[in-house]
């Protein structure tokens, strides 16, 4: 792990593997080692998530990209998804199966 400069709190980097799953994390970790900050979290299902992790778990704003092909939009009034290919968006929350 490698500790960033500025002002106020250092962030630290660092990289995740779990026992017990293959899944992957890369961006910054809490003092604990978990995700917390901005990073990429790789799903062994293929599935992949970039963006702001609270204490271990996906929180604010990022992208889930589905192994399927729908990217879920996430931001700070919820989350929207949306179809690679333009089409119509589906419900609040259709598809999800990961969640950290």
């Amino acid at each position: 792990m490698e500790s960033g400069s500025g002002a106020g709190a250092a962030v630290v980097y660092g990289a995740c593997r779990w026992a017990h799953a293959p899944d992957k994390y890369l961006g910054e970790v809490s003092p604990a080692g978990e995700p917390h900050g901005w990073g990429t979290y790789w799903y062994s299902s293929g599935s992949v998530y970039i963006g702001n992790f609270v204490h271990g778990e996906r929180k604010g704003e990022g992208k889930f990209f589905h192994v399927t092909g729908l990217v879920e939009q996430q931001d700070k009034s919820g989350r929207h998804s949306m179809p690679l290919d333009g089409a119509a968006a589906q419900p609040a929350g259709a598809g999800l199966s990961e969640q950290s």
